[in-house]
């Protein structure tokens, strides 16, 4: 099927462009970040439309990215401008991924949809992604439970996935949420190895939480992307 972004949608994508040009701007040299990651991301989901999956990527980045006042005060006490930075940077090479899906080739004529999921993304383990946000189990000794995890991480958050599920729906009416979903799962792990070997903005360097967060907000979009391929789990 085509893809119809919504105009709301047309108009972030251009927000995080800015975005990401000031970012690099900041880094002070490009940024390559995107196109291994999305061309990955065909291989591993060969039934899906690359920029379906871009437009998602980007819906969703969108939404995480978070909100800075024109005076470039932070939007609230509880975040220190480290973990926003942080924040900023994952959402920003999401971005990246989404940015290149939209230059992919669409699947070929005649194509069913997602019919299946490659092995390395199939692999992907989240039991280690859910222990980041929930917390690992009070007795050292006993084992994550996955299931468990992802129970607790949903029931804490359910209003905000439940915000995401319901404006990708809006913004990009008809799309395969869970071929989205895949594709954020890939995008997520991903980036967790990208962010933990970046550096941030030379005015930020001595700020060594800027990449712990980064590498936290990666670890948040693989998870809204298992949500989106298994909302009833």
């Amino acid at each position: 099927m085509g893809v119809n972004p919504t105009k709301r949608l047309i108009a972030s994508r251009q927000d995080l462009q800015r975005a990401f040009d000031r970012h690099q701007d900041a880094l002070g040299e490009p940024i390559g970040y995107g196109t291994g990651t999305a061309a990955w991301l065909v291989t591993q989901l060969p039934g899906a439309d690359p920029r379906q999956l871009g437009w998602g990527i980007l819906a969703v980045t969108a939404m995480l990215f978070p909100a800075q006042g024109e005076d470039g005060a932070e939007d609230g006490p509880r975040f220190t401008p480290d973990e926003r930075s942080g924040e900023r940077t994952s959402m920003i090479l999401a971005s990246r991924v989404g940015e290149a899906l939209l230059e992919c080739e669409p699947p070929a004529a005649g194509s069913a949809g997602l019919a299946e999921i490659g092995p390395e993304l199939a692999a992907c383990e989240m039991t280690a992604v859910y222990s980041e946000f929930v917390g690992p189990p009070e007795d050292p000794a006993q084992a994550a439970d996955a299931v468990a995890l992802r129970r607790e991480f949903r029931e804490s958050m359910a209003a905000g996935l439940a915000e995401l599920r319901q404006r990708l729906d809006e913004e990009l009416p008809g799309a395969d949420l869970a071929a989205i979903g895949w594709a954020l799962i890939g995008t997520g792990m991903s980036l967790l190895v990208q962010t933990s070997r970046i550096k941030p903005p030379r005015k930020l360097q001595r700020r060594s939480n800027v990449r712990t967060s980064a590498m936290r907000s990666s670890l948040l979009l693989a998870a809204v992307g298992d949500f989106l391929v298994a909302p009833l789990a």
